[in-house]
Formats: C-alpha cells, sequence, structure tokens
C-alpha cells in the first residue's frame, strides 16, 4: 500500500492475497477470475467504510434506512461494503446473482 494524494490505494496483487483466504471455493474462483481477466493492472483506492454492511446491519423505518454496529469501521477499498453484502448473500444463501450481475454487467 502506498499514499497516492490524498487516498491510500493498493494494487491487484494485494486484494488477491486476501482473496485467497476466502473459504468458500466458488466464490474465491469467480473472484479470481474477475479480478485478473478485467483488472489486473489497476489500483484499488481505499477510505473509511462500514467494515461489516450487510442485511443484518441495516434497520428499516417509515421509508427509512438506519447502518447500525459500527464496530468493523476502518480503511477499506472503496468497493468493500457493496460487495460484502453480495458475497453474504452468496455464501449465505448460495445465490451469486448479485456477484454475477454485478461482475458481468456492461453499459
Amino acid at each position: 500500500m502506498y499514499e497516492n494524494n490524498k487516498f491510500n490505494v493498493l494494487n491487484t496483487e494485494s486484494i488477491m492475497t486476501n482473496v485467497r483466504n476466502i473459504n468458500n471455493k466458488k466464490l474465491r474462483d469467480l473472484i479470481n477470475n474477475i479480478l485478473l481477466k478485467n483488472y489486473q493492472d489497476d489500483m484499488w483506492v481505499q477510505m473509511l467504510l462500514h467494515g461489516d454492511l450487510n442485511y443484518h446491519n441495516v434497520l428499516a423505518s417509515n421509508n427509512k434506512f438506519y447502518i447500525i454496529d459500527w464496530e468493523f469501521t476502518r480503511e477499506l477499498t472503496f468497493y468493500h461494503d457493496i460487495i460484502n453484502i453480495m458475497f453474504i448473500e452468496a455464501a449465505s444463501f448460495n445465490n451469486y446473482l448479485l456477484l454475477n450481475e454485478f461482475f458481468t454487467w456492461t453499459i
């Protein structure tokens, strides 16, 4: 990791190191294939994020949403929280639709 302007950034190899620790082989292979195929030379901006955003940490009331449980807040790669929601869906419910749609979406 190095500092670039005001944001810390990681290269794809740093991200791949974390991906190797995912226990779910199908999920790990999907991420590896996507990163290696499309993002091998990219740099990934880090910023302060929730760290554990998933459906358990979102409350809804009167058409308002509240995010709770901020104890894992730290500097993470900019996409961490939104991707975490998709990973939880895939790992917990064996539903890979969100991940597949997100990574294969084109304009």
